[in-house]
């Protein structure tokens, strides 16, 4: 069962990484997304942004920033869901193959992916068995982010670790 109609809703027809370009599309996009959630009772949430190129990361991710709701603003702004691009390719769904990225360097690859936005994010979905992604798990948790694993080929082993 659905409890928000595709065909009713009109804030399905936005994607975050697409449609948020600047200030004014940002405040436009979020209003009208955080509006209609709150019209269906959801009083919080995080934006997705799914596996992109770093230059979307770049130009979205500054431009969502978390903020308290209201009747005009709609649903609160928790902060950013990065989903990807450090995610395995064996496991990544409706995810581009061709932005999916290794975080070879730990926190420096998730630095440089996400770009100054990366202050908004509040959750990153990543692999652990990724090459540099235990430490990037570390430094993320280190600096206040919420690490999901998901879209991973992890052992068992490596899921423990990582949530140590």
């Amino acid at each position: 069962m659905s409890l928000i109609s595709v065909k009713q809703n009109p804030v399905d027809s936005f994607i975050f990484r697409a449609d948020i370009r600047d200030a004014e599309s940002a405040k436009h996009v979020l209003t009208t997304v955080g509006c209609g959630l709150l019209s269906h009772g959801v009083t919080s949430f995080c934006p997705t942004v799914v596996t992109s190129p770093s230059s979307t990361y770049h130009t979205v991710l500054p431009h969502i920033q978390p903020r308290q709701g209201s009747r005009e603003r709609g649903a609160n702004i928790l902060g950013v869901h990065v989903e990807g691009p450090f995610i395995s390719t064996e496991k990544k769904g409706a995810h581009m193959e061709k932005h999916i990225r290794d975080p070879v360097k730990g926190m420096e690859s998730v630095r440089a992916m996400y770009g100054p936005g990366l202050v908004n994010v509040t959750i990153i979905t990543l692999a652990p068995e990724l090459p540099g992604a235990m430490e990037a798990v570390t430094s993320c948790v280190g600096a206040g982010i919420t690490v999901s694993l998901g879209h991973t080929m992890a052992e068992l082993a490596q899921g423990e670790e990582a949530v140590r």
